[in-house]
């Protein structure tokens, strides 16, 4: 029969292997999401004074330190969505 010391050092080593194994994960996983983008995608709406969506209009980004630009026509809605543009 194990001992009651016995039982509350497993329990202390599974807790601090538990959190180490935590610390790790998110020491991982914080490095991934702190890269930085190349590109992005807009996605946004034309809207009259009144708020109601514009349709089939004309939407341009341009990023002119690099001399590129994507075009694009909002739907019926007024919606539109622009393909990754490169940022820098």
């Amino acid at each position: 029969m194990e001992s009651a010391v016995g039982k509350g050092r497993f329990r202390s080593a599974s807790w601090f292997l538990l959190q180490l194994l935590l610390c790790i994960t998110l020491a991982l996983t914080t490095g991934l999401s702190s890269q930085t983008a190349s590109t992005g995608a807009l996605i946004g709406e034309v809207l009259d004074p009144s708020g109601s969506g514009i349709a089939q209009a004309s939407v341009e980004a341009r990023n002119q330190g690099m001399t590129v630009s994507r075009t694009t026509v909002s739907d019926e809605n007024g919606r539109f969505v622009l393909p990754p543009l490169a940022l820098f």
